[in-house]
């Protein structure tokens, strides 16, 4: 499909600026080939675009755009809040009782 077509790049070269990130993945799935797991992630349309968080074992819809500047973007707010999170969990933990 064209949106497919003109989508790949620009998520391809998200996902390479990506590659050191040991927190992050991109993967692409051809539900053509697929058919069970794209029908378990409710995937109907092309392209379908999800964010999968290992942390929160979150899955939802992604609805921004799609260019490789808002997937990076959308990937590094999610890094940002994750790592605020777990700093404020780790410093909890330590006892100092306060958000950082």
């Amino acid at each position: 499909c064209g949106h497919c077509k003109s989508t790949k790049p620009e998520f391809t070269e998200a996902a390479e600026q990506f590659a050191d990130e040991l927190m992050v993945a991109f993967a692409a799935v051809d539900c053509t080939t697929q058919q069970e797991l794209c029908s378990n992630y409710d995937v109907k349309g092309y392209p379908t675009l999800k964010y999968f968080s290992y942390f929160d074992k979150l899955v939802q819809d992604y609805s921004g755009g799609r260019k490789k500047v808002d997937f990076v973007s959308f990937i590094q707010g999610q890094l940002s809040e994750h790592r605020a999170q777990h700093t404020t969990k780790t410093n909890q933990d330590a006892g100092f009782g306060v958000n950082v």
